[in-house]
């Protein structure tokens, strides 16, 4: 690992892309302290879990892979198909999958993650995307997989954030994608704007493009809320009230 580190390190400095000696220095030596960290973290949760890596940056849906595209049915019948890489797998001596995202910021907007709420409302479909594609991976499309984000810095606390892949958690992910299909079918793409504009940079550049802050955009969130178009899409948060036209919360159907 630090032999790797140091390859990278000069590849930065000889771009010229480091900074100055006396941080980078400093900067260098917090790499090597958390590389240190992310090792130890590793090895204790795989020999806690009786777990070893089987793949990394799985490719599922790329030409020449192994792994075709991710199929999940929609409650209509059809079936949205997905592709990417996870970034790494593993399996326990029982043949039960893990799947690791690794994130280097912080925990915000992750913690209600959970298999009751697997997806937030269509803002997180990466787990259950994951999970089986790595099941496609090990041939087995009913092992137990337990999909994970894994925030690896000291701001993200090395903490793990994930659920079990099941049935319901599948369920549930359907019935999202099946209100995102039918809101991209009816031409609904209404901007979603973080709640302040106090951040110290644009945190979604659809939203603030010009990089003023999103004040006018809330205001436009609130006007549209009750048109019966919107209904679809503001289903699929559960914190919006008064959702449907008729002012009722417009739960889950």
């Amino acid at each position: 690992m630090r032999g790797i580190a140091e390859e990278v390190c000069d590849e930065y400095e000889n771009r010229g892309l480091v900074g100055r000696p006396l941080f980078w220095r400093e900067d260098k030596r917090q790499l090597d302290a958390l590389l240190m960290r992310f090792l130890a973290k590793d090895s204790e949760h795989r020999a806690c879990n009786g777990t070893s890596p089987i793949a990394a940056e799985l490719p599922f849906g790329m030409p020449g892979g192994r792994v075709g595209t991710v199929e999940i049915a929609l409650p209509d019948g059809r079936t949205v198909d997905f592709r990417g890489k996870a970034d790494r797998v593993d399996q326990s001596e029982a043949g039960a999958l893990e799947v690791v995202d690794y994130k280097t910021g912080r925990t915000t907007g992750f913690t209600k993650l959970s298999a009751a709420d697997p997806d937030l409302g269509g803002k997180k479909l990466q787990l259950p995307v994951y999970g089986l594609a790595a099941r496609a991976f090990a041939g087995r499309d009913g092992a137990a997989v337990q999909s994970t984000y894994w925030f690896t810095s000291r701001r993200g606390g090395f903490k793990r954030i994930g659920y079990p892949v099941t049935k319901s958690v599948l369920e549930r992910v359907s019935q999202t994608l099946g209100r995102v299909v039918e809101g991209i079918e009816a031409g609904v793409f209404p901007p979603v704007p973080s709640e302040t504009s106090t951040a110290t940079r644009v945190e979604c550049a659809y939203c603030d493009p010009d990089g003023l802050g999103v004040v006018d955009l809330l205001r436009q969130m609130e006007r549209k809320r009750l048109d019966p178009a919107m209904a679809s899409f503001l289903v699929l948060d559960e914190s919006v009230e008064d959702a449907s036209p008729d002012g009722r919360d417009g739960g889950d159907e």
